[in-house]
């Protein structure tokens, strides 16, 4: 089971997008949901830590309207667990010469029935499922939808396998998010 979310999740970019910090609470987050790799992500490259095109595309948006602008950006987003709905809260804000500072922090979050598919620690076969990067919505033949009704859908309770996950956008979040770009 995954851990709630406590205190503010802080890290910042240099000017080159690579990550040059994390508090605390970002090393406490990665290792409570299974991310052993990121508890120590000094160094890496943001944009390639990004699953999905459109969602390193907006994330690039939102870090060149911080820095032209010298302002804050501040967004909704879903970071689900296997056994929770975590409504989260996104502020970036301009750091230093040129980079760029990211606290993420709870809103509320609901208790559900875990979901494998959301486990990372789970074994994947073939196939993608598409996950909303801003919402968690998954996306269907004819639209999105929350991701136990896209699963029973889907009949992904009844694969032999999980599919691995990409993410993309939802268009009610794209919209949303580039009002704020």
């Amino acid at each position: 089971m995954s851990e709630a979310v406590t205190g503010t999740i802080e890290y910042r970019v240099d000017r080159d997008n690579v990550i040059v910090g994390v508090n605390d609470a970002w090393r406490a987050f990665a290792s409570d949901n299974g991310a052993e790799d990121l508890v120590e992500a000094e160094g890496r490259e943001l944009l390639a830590s990004i699953s999905g095109d459109s969602t390193r595309l907006v994330t690039r948006h939102l870090l060149d309207r911080v820095r032209a602008t010298r302002g804050t950006v501040e967004i909704p987003f879903r970071c689900d667990a296997p056994d929770r709905r975590r409504y989260m809260r996104l502020r970036l804000l301009p750091v230093g010469d040129g980079g760029v500072g990211f606290r993420s922090w709870l809103v509320r979050e609901e208790a559900r029935p875990p979901l494998a598919v959301l486990d990372i620690r789970e074994a994947r076969g073939d196939g993608l499922l598409r996950i909303c990067s801003w919402c968690n919505k998954v996306a269907v033949d004819d639209g999105w939808m929350e991701l136990e009704d896209a699963a029973e859908r889907l009949l992904l309770f009844e694969a032999p396998t999980l599919p691995d996950i990409t993410h993309g956008m939802c268009d009610g979040c794209e919209t949303e998010v580039m009002q704020a770009i």
